[in-house]
């Protein structure tokens, strides 16, 4: 699994990372109040070691203000100290082609983003942006291809700009669930 990039590197890693499971809502809440579930906190603590082991440590975070991205940030913020985030409101359950202009729009250009946000958006938006070609993680495609569950990551890289980001144009390094992490 790659490490973090150095600043002056070429390529760019994009950390894509579907929120812990969470709680189902009640009639009393809505689904942006729906907490992490006690396997949700744990699945978060396990993505949260594989970062700090691997030495993730991305740039940039965008998440999803609901309430479940949150708290999975929180768990990779209490391993990774210094961690910067915003909680762009539009992040919230958006779909893979408004992710992906977003992206694009990412300034300051850093060498790596970390995304913690919802499906079908992610899981959509990794299938468009992995290219089988450049090789990489070909099992973990499959696993995405099969189901890309709650709490699990899928590291990728880019030779390009971030806003030349498009369909095709990353290869996937690592797609890690946490049933994988012991």
């Amino acid at each position: 699994m790659p490490k973090s990039p150095s600043p002056a590197a070429k390529a760019r890693y994009l950390f894509l990372l579907r929120h812990a499971k969470a709680d189902a809502y009640g009639k009393e809440s809505g689904d942006l109040s729906r907490p992490l579930s006690e396997r949700g906190q744990a699945d978060a603590t396990k993505m949260a070691g594989l970062f700090h082991e691997q030495g993730f440590s991305p740039a940039r975070t965008l998440c999803s203000p609901a309430l479940r991205t949150r708290q999975t940030f929180k768990a990779l913020a209490s391993a990774i100290p210094g961690l910067k985030v915003t909680y762009p409101e539009d992040l919230y359950l958006i779909d893979h082609d408004a992710l992906l202009l977003k992206l694009r729009k990412v300034t300051a250009d850093p060498a790596s983003l970390l995304v913690v946000g919802h499906n079908p958006g992610l899981e959509i938006l990794s299938l468009a942006l992995i290219n089988p070609k450049l090789g990489g993680d070909l099992a973990g495609l499959a696993r995405i291809q099969a189901k890309f569950p709650t709490g699990s990551l899928a590291v990728l890289r880019l030779e390009t700009s971030w806003k030349d980001l498009a369909p095709g144009t990353c290869r996937l390094e690592a797609f890690v669930r946490p049933k994988d992490i012991a």
